[in-house]
């Protein structure tokens, strides 16, 4: 288990994907960065297993996730929507592992003003 996530939880079915960023921009100005921390709650060790074997995939699926929430659909100057953006990650991990195998966590959420 990755030490950071036992800050977040002591379970062992916890995955923690830590340092998804997007940044937030709008045509040519760059207006900050998203930060999302965010882990997988996976209960069957097979599937832990197989989150291991194919942790960038996954990585790749959520970050783009994040940058399509920031590109899309963030109101710059607003907080952002976690109920949109865990639902856009679930989606983003249930493509990669199939629906119901890992449960999207999210840890934190921040964006930072350039």
């Amino acid at each position: 288990m990755d030490p950071q996530a036992q800050r977040i939880t002591g379970s062992d079915h916890y995955i923690s994907t830590f340092g998804l960023r997007a940044s937030v921009a709008r045509g040519f100005k760059l207006h900050g960065v998203l930060a999302v921390d965010a882990g997988l709650d996976v209960p069957k060790e097979e599937t832990r297993k197989t989150c291991a074997a194919i942790r960038p995939r996954l990585t790749s699926a959520m970050r783009d996730a994040i940058l399509n929430y920031a590109s899309l659909s963030y109101v710059v100057g607003e907080k952002p929507d976690v109920e949109i953006l865990s639902a856009r990650l679930q989606k983003a991990v249930d493509g990669v592992l199939g629906k119901g195998l890992a449960r999207v966590a999210l840890a934190s959420v921040i964006v930072f003003d350039n």
